[in-house]
Parts: structure tokens; sequence; C-alpha cells
């Protein structure tokens, strides 16, 4: 029924995804899914690269679990891989005309209205020539 809302409310979205699992293989097919990593309560440590089968933190030896019968971690992590969002944000050709202004419409005034106009820019573009050769 909330799905069916949605799509009223926003029927510009069409088709909107109208069940549970159309739902998650759209986020799929947009890459925006997320990898859950258990932690620690303290922030020590993450559960991962060899550390995933755990019961307790290295550091300051505090369960993983809240509830240890269940299984359930005291704290997740929801990891979002970047290389999928920047994948999809550079499909778009107006983010790409945006994000090549700074090359295209660079002032010679000598007055700072866009980071571009900066010293430490300046700086970062003399120092790194093979990034600054694609804009």
């Amino acid at each position: 029924m909330l799905l069916q809302f949605l799509a009223s409310v926003f029927p510009q979205i069409n088709p909107f995804p109208l069940s549970l699992s159309k739902c998650k293989q759209l986020n799929k097919d947009l890459g925006l899914y997320s990898k859950k990593i258990h932690a620690c309560p303290n922030d020590c440590i993450l559960y991962w690269d060899g550390r995933e089968k755990q019961n307790e933190c290295d550091k300051c030896h505090t369960s993983r679990w809240k509830d240890k019968d269940e299984k359930l971690p005291n704290k997740v992590l929801c990891y979002f891989s970047l290389i999928p969002s920047l994948v999809r944000m550079y499909k778009s050709s107006k983010i790409v005309e945006d994000m090549v202004w700074h090359r295209e419409h660079r002032g010679k005034h000598g007055i700072l209205r866009h980071p571009v106009d900066a010293k430490a820019w300046k700086k970062f573009d003399e120092r790194y020539l093979h990034f600054v050769a694609d804009p």
C-alpha cells in the first residue's frame, strides 16, 4: 500500500516499482546497494578482512553481539561503494558539463569566486599536471 501511495504522489517516476523485490532490483541496477559490516560498539575495529569470525574486539574486548544467542550485532556499518556512485554520476551529460565548468569558464580577473581561483587549487594544478590534463 505504501508503494502504491508513493506511486500516486510521484507520477513522474514511471514505472514506479510496486513491490519490494522490484525496489531492490532498481537499487541494484542503480548501484545503490550497501554492504553491512559489523563494528565494535566503541568504534575500535571493523569485523571484516579476516576478523569476520571474531566474537569480541581485539582492543577493548567488548562483545560483538547484543544477544549472543540470536547473533544480533551491537553496531553495523553500512558501506556504500564509491565506484558505482561515480560511474552513475558521470553517465549524466549535465554532470559532466558542470564538472568541466572550472576549466571552460575560469576567469582571469583575480577575484576569488570559485575554489579554482584559490592559490591552493593553482598549486595543485602545478604539482599534478597529469591530473590537470583531463578536466
